[in-house]
């Protein structure tokens, strides 16, 4: 899940603010309710607008609606962020990791998906970075290790997976062959076989 630093550098980069109150407020119930926290808040509703576009508004002239955008833009990374996760049970490798969109007046939606390696997709954000506050090489250097082990293990994950399948498919078959008597059939040639000989 997309944490603080980033949120507050995604709205940095789009509007120039951070809007770090709001995207700590939006997160806030996580303290109690951990991942289930997205029922709160997450969701667009009247009543959440209202409640943003009030206070910022009288925090400062003008922000309000830009708030509602910043809130909408979180709850929308956010579901892109777990989409992407679960879409590797879905399509392991094959899922797409780029997406341009492009958003026309009228509310139609063009998309442009892509699968990238990690170097394209290092090479492609090389002048647009984020910036997360992360310039730090220790810290940029942990980020590829733990993105090269998560990898690692969901590949290891997804052959366990694909490992206990074929085994449930086979020991379903043996089960199949053996309530149709096919073991049976096997042991009386065999016994036939022998008895042929003496």
């Amino acid at each position: 899940m997309p944490n603080l630093r980033t949120h507050c550098a995604i709205s940095r980069k789009r509007t120039g603010r951070d809007f770090e109150d709001l995207h700590k407020w939006i997160d806030s119930p996580s303290k109690e309710l951990g991942m289930d926290h997205r029922v709160v808040r997450h969701a667009y509703n009247r009543q959440d607008e209202d409640t943003i576009r009030s206070f910022w508004e009288d925090k400062e002239r003008g922000l309000g609606e830009k708030a509602v955008v910043e809130w909408l833009f979180h709850i929308a990374i956010d579901n892109l962020d777990t989409a992407f996760k679960k879409s590797w049970r879905a399509y392991k490798n094959n899922r797409y990791n780029f997406l341009q969109f492009g958003l026309t007046n009228s509310g139609y939606i063009h998309i442009e998906p892509e699968s990238l390696n990690q170097n394209e997709l290092e090479r492609k954000f090389k002048d647009a970075v984020v910036d997360d506050g992360s310039d730090d090489p220790s810290f940029m250097h942990f980020l590829k290790e733990f993105d090269k082990e998560f990898s690692s293990q969901l590949e290891k994950a997804g052959k366990h997976v694909e490992d206990l399948s074929k085994k449930a498919d086979d020991d379903t078959a043996k089960i199949i062959d053996l309530m149709n008597g096919e073991p049976n059939k096997k042991k009386k040639k065999q016994e036939d076989f022998f008895n042929s000989r003496f």
